[in-house]
């Protein structure tokens, strides 16, 4: 999604998508949540209070921002040449990996932090092709099924490969900075100095901005009193 803050209410998002963002922080947080965990969930308040009941780990004070950011130019220091000086939260993505041999860089990186992590794809106009020829097929799908078919198998599976070859960087991480800030959202458990510990202080806000980032909403509409539903 777009990272321009609009003016959406919670209560006008899909169930689905806020469901889609419960797994993100779930799986950030190391967390299982039983069937009906947020059943009596109204306000997103009381969301984040189920998240906060369910989190057992040790509350260690520490800015998990900046260990992660520790823990991303150490792996990056042990798996190219690069001078310490030169990796700060403004340093481009691209300056730090070189297109030539940017995928197995990235890959030797995640690697060293135990991260699996999605940061590569194929360039913008392939996949605009690539849909375009998908939507193109379906519609001819409709006058010669056969056509249409090997049509979107063709298209489909040329996006796959693009995108499992890709070199681009997500337009969302363009610096270091900003590939922290993905990696505390969706890996905040992992990304931490110490082992399953966190800081508590940290819990609300970094709900508040996954949600915030991912529906392009404005912080303002995500107080503890905002309507889910």
């Amino acid at each position: 999604m777009e990272n321009n803050q609009e003016s959406w209410q919670l209560n006008q998002i899909d169930g689905e998508e806020i469901a889609e963002l419960i797994m993100v922080l779930r799986k950030s947080l190391g967390l299982e949540f039983k069937a009906d965990a947020f059943l009596h969930a109204s306000t997103f308040g009381d969301l984040c209070d189920v998240f906060e009941r369910h989190i057992s780990y040790e509350d260690k004070a520490g800015c998990t921002s900046q260990q992660a950011f520790y823990k991303l130019r150490k792996a990056i220091l042990e798996t190219s040449e690069v001078a310490k000086e030169d990796i700060t939260a403004s340093t481009p993505m691209e300056l730090l990996f070189p297109r030539k041999n940017r995928r197995r860089q990235v890959r030797l990186m995640l690697q060293q932090m135990g991260l699996g992590v999605k940061l590569l794809t194929c360039k913008s106009w392939i996949k605009d092709i690539a849909v375009g020829g998908m939507l193109l097929s379906f519609i001819v799908l409709f006058f010669n099924f056969k056509r249409g078919g090997v049509g979107i198998t063709f298209f489909l599976a040329g996006l796959l490969l693009a995108e499992k070859w890709g070199k681009e960087f997500d337009q969302e991480i363009t610096t270091i900075g900003k590939l922290v800030e993905l990696l505390v959202s969706e890996h905040y458990i992992k990304v931490r100095r110490y082992p399953n510990t966190v800081n508590r202080a940290e819990i609300v806000p970094l709900i508040t901005k996954v949600f915030q980032q991912k529906l392009s909403m404005d912080s303002a509409n995500l107080t503890g009193d905002t309507s889910l539903i």
